[in-house]
């Protein structure tokens, strides 16, 4: 089972317990925590000068990956509600990159939790509608596209802040999913 979200994104600190039943569900689940503790850690004690670094002109500050990020984690929030994502032009909540992170968080453990207690997935596509209609993916695509995608572009951060002089906190094990300090 998952953390409780403290709503300060501090649950995936350390990567969540899930127990020793292996299921589609739970692997899933795996997934989407994994993906949160690494962005967790690529993200936390970012500076101002780290959110707007980029390492070419033509390419992503931290700041905009994690906006994406953001988004992605829209996607893979609603896909595991089964809603629809509405792509509709409409204005953006202002949120700053701080809360849009604890949203990232809080959106991915959501979805961890959603989909650790499923077995089968053929009735989860991925649904937008937008002004020029609406798209329907199945749920293949939600690891190919906004998890694997997240995934990518957390890597992209973890590089860029490293370029930027700021690495990620020593004593983060990706492969254990601890922190020591």
């Amino acid at each position: 089972m998952g953390q409780t979200s403290d709503s300060t994104g501090k649950s995936y600190e350390q990567l969540p317990q899930r127990g020793e039943q292996y299921t589609a569900g739970t692997t899933l689940a795996r997934m989407v925590d994994g993906l949160a503790f690494r962005y967790y850690w690529a993200t936390e004690a970012l500076t101002e000068q780290n959110y707007v670094f980029r390492a070419g002109d033509d390419l992503r500050s931290i700041e905009e990956l994690m906006q994406h990020i953001y988004d992605l984690s829209e996607v893979v929030l609603a896909t595991a509600q089964k809603e629809i994502v509405n792509r509709s032009e409409k204005p953006k909540a202002m949120l700053s990159i701080e809360e849009k992170r604890v949203v990232t968080l809080n959106r991915l453990e959501a979805s961890a939790d959603l989909f650790a207690q499923q077995s089968d997935f053929s009735g989860y596509p991925i649904r937008f509608s937008s002004e020029k209609g609406s798209s329907e993916f199945n749920f293949w695509h939600l690891i190919n596209g906004p998890v694997s995608d997240a995934i990518w572009h957390t890597g992209q951060i973890v590089m860029l802040r490293r370029a930027a002089g700021n690495p990620i906190p020593p004593g983060v094990n990706v492969f254990l999913g601890t922190h020591s300090k």
